[in-house]
């Protein structure tokens, strides 16, 4: 979808797809919520973790707007375009 900008663009190439393709279209960028997982969510918390080695991760990902919802306070931003979160 990335050769499309818009939504519109999107829809006007998938109306020119075969059905089978737009199916297969559909199901690679449905996300599904109804998957069982077995993870005890408690065991994924942490107490203690860098917090300067996840916001420079966060940055690299491009995980602005989750930094400021880092615990410990907010990191000052190091690149203009997290100046202007």
């Amino acid at each position: 979808m990335s050769t499309w900008t818009t939504l519109r663009q999107a829809r006007t190439h998938s109306a020119g797809c075969r059905p089978r393709q737009r199916r297969v279209e559909q199901k690679l960028v449905t996300i599904r919520t109804d998957v069982p997982l077995k993870v005890k969510w408690d065991d994924c918390r942490t107490a203690a973790f860098d917090r300067e080695q996840v916001v420079a991760l966060f940055r690299e990902m491009e995980f602005r707007s989750l930094i400021e919802r880092l615990p410990g306070g907010l990191s000052r931003p190091t690149h203009a375009a997290d100046a202007a979160l």
